[in-house]
């Protein structure tokens, strides 16, 4: 796979171990890239020290004995568990076993499994009760809850830095707030990291380059940006992406490096990678209202 990066240093750091092949080519942005080695560690911490908290103001406030509990408490997320995003829903359904004793039982559903793989209505069905937990992309959420589409404007943020600032304010707070109008509390935040472009077609150096490009996206933030760039861009769900790439249907993809493009191996069916931190990727934690 061949990288447009704005920072030889970051590949050298991280990415160079992890694809030796990958060829720099020139800038694309000037931004400064984090570590992306780090970034899965990084991610299981905050994610830790969050449900913590989650879980010692929120159910260790219940009295679990007397409480009417069901049997198992469902818990959806689009991402399969080998994910740092998927780690983390799989270290909340432990967190919550070890502080009920037992009690309360959270299965994870990775990969959308109880929505049929169609990512966007999980939000929904956890509004409605039918799930009692997400662990979802605000960008999952956004179609039913528009302040979630902030984190998803094109370079809003110039750092993790910046991100972590927002989401421990009363901004973020905001948007944990703007849940409840839909019958769900937001519990915490957690990090799938800032997306970046691959493609099979020709690297990235300039916005002409993403011109007749077939690039997969989700939500219409996302096409809105891919068109304005001079991309078609086409929507579909996660789990047809991998096939759609290797068949040609599509000629790119965006997501976060460590937290789907490696343990999703796209580099197997991809090119070149544009590395340009173009829009974030936050996670929300919620539960039914209900529930809670």
């Amino acid at each position: 796979m061949t990288v447009s990066d704005p920072e030889r240093r970051d590949s050298e750091r991280g990415r160079g171990e992890v694809f030796p092949d990958w060829e720099l080519k020139k800038p694309v942005r000037e931004v400064n890239c984090p570590d992306f080695a780090g970034q899965d560690v990084k991610m299981r911490k905050l994610l830790t020290g969050i449900l913590v908290l989650a879980l010692l103001f929120g159910l260790a406030s219940v009295d679990v004995a007397s409480a009417a509990l069901k049997g198992e408490y469902k818990l959806t997320m689009n991402v399969t568990t080998d994910t740092a995003w998927g780690q983390g829903g799989v270290k909340f359904a432990e967190l919550v076993k070890e502080y009920t004793g037992g009690k309360v039982n959270v299965k994870v559903y990775p990969s959308a499994q109880l929505v049929g793989g169609d990512q966007m209505r999980q939000a929904e069905m956890v509004s409605s009760g039918a799930i009692d937990f997400m662990l979802n992309s605000t960008i999952n959420i956004a179609p039913i809850i528009p302040e979630c589409n902030a984190f998803s404007l094109p370079f809003m943020f110039p750092s993790y830095e910046a991100v972590d600032a927002v989401t421990g304010s009363a901004a973020g707070q905001m948007v944990l707030d703007a849940l409840e109008k839909h019958n769900m509390v937001g519990l915490a935040w957690g990090e799938n990291g800032f997306r970046e472009l691959t493609n099979n077609v020709r690297p990235i150096a300039h916005p002409d380059d993403m011109k007749g490009l077939k690039i997969r996206v989700v939500t219409p933030i996302y096409i809105d940006i891919m068109r304005a760039l001079g991309a078609n861009a086409i929507a579909m769900n996660w789990g047809e992406v991998f096939t759609s790439l290797q068949q040609g249907v599509i000629d790119g993809q965006e997501n976060p490096i460590v937290g789907i493009i490696i343990p999703n191996k796209i580099y197997e069916v991809q090119k070149y990678l544009t590395n340009w931190h173009y829009s974030y990727d936050a996670l929300i934690l919620a539960v039914n209202k209900n529930v809670w």
